[in-house]
């Protein structure tokens, strides 16, 4: 633990917490407590307004009065990502860690991860996280967020070219980013309503000579909160492809594009088709459009068997290269409704052996108790035992019969 007196240096560098925030009266508290709570005490907190029209600006000044590491600056609202990169310019910090106003840190979570950091140079750490249901506060862990790695090596972004896309989230809250990496890098949120974080996210880890990881959740991630701007996709359903499209670019511009091409297609693909499964019509519609005309002249005409991760990017990649919107928007979704039933049934097979296994082990005790008994049954001591025991048995059905009569 850093002790809280303790003046900066290279043992405790300074870390900058940025917090974009906007009509989170609600949350803005929880979330900054836990901030100010950290058992790594060198921080500067630099939280962005981002014109909210509740009580959110007067909580954030508050916490403000009562603790001299927090900043506070205001903007119209321009949406996180906007408003992250406005707190990231006043940022001193060695190291910039980004949190939404809706979830919170564990104690120890900027303690872990700078300790990791410093320890391997990274230019990028990364903690696994967990859920936190906003109604029932159930906490569940967030299976999905680190994957094929192994926590305990150190990868650069070029070692993790085939899983690039899938061995974490696209999202910021959960990592630690060397400050000066994103500045040489000139890494940026994208202006975009939603789905503003993935470009930078992606890129730094592309980009990242070193990527380390804590093996611990550290990060509360709200969940069914029925404010955030993740329910209302469909008013802002073509930022999905323009943050696709902007990774793809970042990529052509650094000469990385063919380092990160199967990754990337497969991700645009799965990526599209989870936005396209949970749009309304209107959005469904547009989002196929500019699938088809943006992301189809991506696709590689001649791709080699296996350049698809499975079965639902190829068919997916198949039906954008055609021509007709209404087949594109059926098909898609028809492909993905294959693709889940096929892993519902993989999984029915899967348990059907499971049970089949249970009930022939149990066909195997029944027929081993019932040998057992024969074998009782067919035994000398048994024989005798019943001639024995026949005796008394007769002498008392005739003192019944008599005491009857």
């Amino acid at each position: 633990m850093v002790d809280d007196g303790q003046s900066p240096g290279a043992e405790f560098p300074l870390v900058s917490v940025i917090v974009p925030a906007y009509n989170v009266g609600s949350y803005i508290d929880r979330c900054l407590a836990s901030i100010e709570a950290q058992t790594y005490a060198n921080l500067e907190i630099i939280v962005v307004d981002d014109g909210s029209s509740d009580d959110t600006l007067d909580r954030i000044r508050l916490h403000a009065a009562g603790d001299a590491r927090i900043t506070v600056l205001t903007q119209e609202n321009r949406y996180a990502g906007v408003a992250r990169n406005h707190g990231f310019a006043h940022a001193r910090g060695e190291y910039a860690a980004f949190l939404d106003a809706d979830d919170f840190f564990e104690p120890s979570m900027i303690e872990s991860l700078v300790a990791r950091a410093i320890e391997t140079s990274a230019d990028v750490a990364i903690c696994r996280s967990n859920y936190f249901d906003d109604i029932t506060e159930e906490v569940k862990p967030i299976d999905f967020s680190l994957l094929f790695v192994d926590p305990a090596k150190v990868y650069s972004g070029r070692s993790l070219r085939d899983v690039m896309f899938r061995f974490c989230v696209g999202w910021p809250w959960d990592k630690l980013f060397r400050s000066a990496f994103v500045r040489e890098h000139d890494l940026a949120f994208q202006d975009l309503r939603t789905t503003n974080d993935a470009y930078f996210v992606f890129m730094a880890l592309m980009l990242a000579d070193a990527i380390a990881f804590v093996d611990e959740p550290l990060v509360m991630h709200r969940t069914n909160n029925a404010a955030s701007l993740e329910r209302t996709r469909s008013k802002s359903w073509a930022n999905a492809i323009k943050a696709a499209i902007a990774i793809g670019e970042g990529l052509e511009d650094r000469d990385m594009y063919d380092i990160f091409e199967r990754s990337y297609v497969n991700w645009c693909l799965n990526f599209s088709l989870w936005n396209l499964e949970t749009l309304e019509d209107d959005a469904r519609n547009g989002l196929v459009r500019e699938m088809g005309e943006r992301l189809a002249p991506k696709l590689p005409l001649d791709a080699s068997r296996g350049f698809y991760f499975d079965e639902r990017e190829r068919t997916a990649a198949e039906i954008l290269q055609t021509d007709r919107l209404g087949a594109q928007c059926r098909g898609l979704l028809l492909a993905s409704e294959v693709a889940h039933l096929k892993s519902d049934v993989a999984w029915l097979r899967e348990h059907t052996a499971a049970l089949n296994g249970e009930l022939a082990w149990r066909d195997e005790a029944i027929d081993r108790l019932q040998r057992e008994k024969q074998e009782v049954l067919d035994s000398h001591t048994y024989a005798v035992g019943r001639r024995v025991m026949a005796v008394p048995c007769a002498i008392k059905d005739v003192l019944s019969k008599k005491e009857s009569g």
